[in-house]
């Protein structure tokens, strides 16, 4: 049995019971087996790309039909260029670490990529979860942005055989491709080392925990931990309750439903704690208006995540937008402006949101639906454009 090996294995266990509700809620998934293999795929995810438990988790597709892939993570655009990361994950449970990446592995890896370059074509038999990724990363090709692909196979064993290394080279992708193979030498390695946070760097995790002590950070942890809520000011990998809101989500949060900006939320992460920070956490912010604005945001991502089938498609792409067309909506009921809200008035905030978040949600909709039919008529609108739209911020002035 190789070391490396069974350290992994032992902490798939824990990170199996970390996922089972969202594997069961977001991707139908209970079985014992599939949910260990998603659990390695996911350790990956995070691993590999250093994100938070649930952007982690977002990335994970199910792939199945004509884009094999397990997982899928799309980086924002810079300088014109984006990196889209594919994972292909195959566990075994023999924990003897000596066999190959399976070559059909890496063949679903090169037909993901071939209907990544081309927007035109059809997909089929493929997942609506995985779906609005693909179309995301196709619309981003349609507008010009140049994709540098990352593919990664993934396995507790050995690389892939000279048979599926000629595949690769058979392609001529070129440098526009990166392969790359993860097992568990990898990965206990880069689970081993430190992550050290650089004043310069721009990884949106590490500007993060650089603001953590910031002093506006302290003192909207401490205005939340009086109204029963815990505030995450820096990274943290345990789970998170209903009571914990990180410092990142409080960030896309209130650019989207006070800032009235969904399209920085979504797309400009990297400068949340950056250039955008002074605009989002302003001496004037505090902890009632950030939770308020979680709690908005959190039943947009939430259906989201899980849509139900009577939900346009849209509602897969529009969550920072529907969240602050909520926030207008609570706003109005309680007959105040933003800079008004305290932790005087918190408590009918709160309950206003238990009792009519739903239909909040559902009337924004309808207001974004509208929107849309202005913008673009009675035509059918595809998911390319739909994801185009929202990207670009073209509906905010339709929702004034």
């Amino acid at each position: 049995m190789n070391i490396n090996a069974s350290i992994i294995d032992q902490r798939l266990t824990s990170v199996v019971n970390d996922i089972r509700q969202k594997a069961a809620e977001e991707l139908r998934i209970n079985d014992q087996g599939r949910l260990k293999s998603l659990a390695f795929a996911y350790l990956c995810v995070k691993t590999i790309l250093d994100l938070e438990n649930d952007n982690a988790f977002d990335c994970l597709t199910e792939g199945g039909g004509d884009f094999g892939v397990d997982a899928m993570h799309i980086s924002e655009e810079y300088d014109g260029e984006f990196t889209v990361t594919l994972f292909q994950a195959e566990y075994k449970n023999n924990l003897e670490g000596n066999s190959n990446f399976p070559e059909q592995g890496i063949e679903s890896l090169i037909n993901a990529i071939q209907y990544l370059f081309n927007p035109a074509a059809q997909l089929e038999h493929i997942n609506e979860r995985l779906l609005t990724k693909v179309e995301e990363a196709r619309s981003l090709i349609r507008d010009g942005y140049i994709p540098q692909v990352r593919a990664i196979a993934c396995n507790n064993g050995l690389k892939w055989n000279e048979s599926a290394q000629g595949a690769i080279e058979r392609t001529g992708f070129g440098d526009q491709v990166t392969w790359e193979h993860v097992n568990h030498e990898r990965l206990v390695q880069i689970l081993q080392a430190t992550r050290p946070v650089k004043e310069n760097s721009q990884n949106p995790v590490d500007l993060k925990d650089l603001r953590a002590n910031d002093e506006r950070q302290q003192r909207l942890d401490m205005d939340m931990q009086q109204l029963g809520f815990n505030y995450r000011r820096k990274r943290s990998d345990t789970s998170t309750r209903s009571t914990d809101i990180t410092s990142g989500v409080a960030a896309e949060a209130v650019l989207s439903v006070w800032r009235e900006k969904p399209h920085q939320a979504k797309f400009f992460s990297r400068e949340h704690f950056g250039k955008l920070y002074d605009s989002i956490f302003t001496d004037q912010l505090n902890g009632s208006q950030v939770i308020i604005a979680v709690q908005l945001y959190r039943i947009a991502e939430n259906r989201r995540k899980r849509p139900e089938h009577t939900d346009p498609d849209f509602v897969r792409y529009a969550s920072c937008f529907i969240a602050m067309q909520m926030g207008r909506r609570i706003l109005a009921d309680m007959g105040i402006q933003m800079r008004e809200i305290s932790h005087h008035n918190f408590p009918r905030a709160q309950q206003l949101i238990e009792q009519n978040g739903e239909a909040y949600f559902n009337t924004s909709v309808q207001d974004i639906q509208q929107a849309l039919h202005e913008l673009y008529g009675r035509q059918d609108i595809s998911l390319q454009q739909l994801s185009a739209t929202f990207r670009r911020g073209d509906l905010i002035t339709r929702l004034q």
